[in-house]
């Protein structure tokens, strides 16, 4: 929701095209717009994170906190996951690449939630998802030269 909120009201009313004609390079504006959501997110997981540790503190052993938290990590990376893909097709131009983005969204996310039933199966993947949420950040910005050069339908 946040991706589509950011960034349909810049494709839909052409403000992009005149933020991308302003005298700071495109790839810095893209880059704080993708900063200011996921920094929000983070925010908002950050909180979300805290008031849980401390609610489970009170009822429940360290080590389980630690355990809840650590379980709660990949759905959060998957929700920056999900904001860099909403982006990057919010901010494409032609109707096919959106198409392909959002399947390659999809099956990121079905790959991410493979093994529900199974408490911590994905720690031992942190490390690739985070690698992958640096790869989603750089689709937003093949979008944008495309845009740029004026692929849009």
């Amino acid at each position: 929701a946040l991706g589509i909120a950011q960034m349909v009201p810049e494709m839909s009313h052409k403000r992009l095209k005149l933020t991308l004609h302003l005298p700071c390079p495109h790839s810095r504006l893209v880059s704080l717009m993708l900063a200011t959501g996921t920094i929000q997110l983070l925010v908002i997981f950050i909180l979300q994170a805290i008031v849980i540790a401390v609610y489970d503190a009170t009822i429940l052993p360290g080590e389980m906190v630690w355990r809840v938290l650590l379980t709660m990590l990949p759905w959060y990376l998957a929700g920056i996951c999900a904001y860099l893909c909403v982006s990057a097709v919010c901010l494409e131009g032609t109707w096919y690449t959106r198409v392909i983005l959002s399947l390659l969204g999809i099956a990121l996310l079905m790959v991410m939630f493979l093994q529900p039933g199974v408490m911590a199966a994905y720690n031992s993947m942190i490390i690739v998802i985070i690698i992958l949420i640096l790869i989603l950040a750089v689709l937003s910005f093949g979008s944008i030269a495309r845009f740029k050069e004026g692929l849009q339908d």
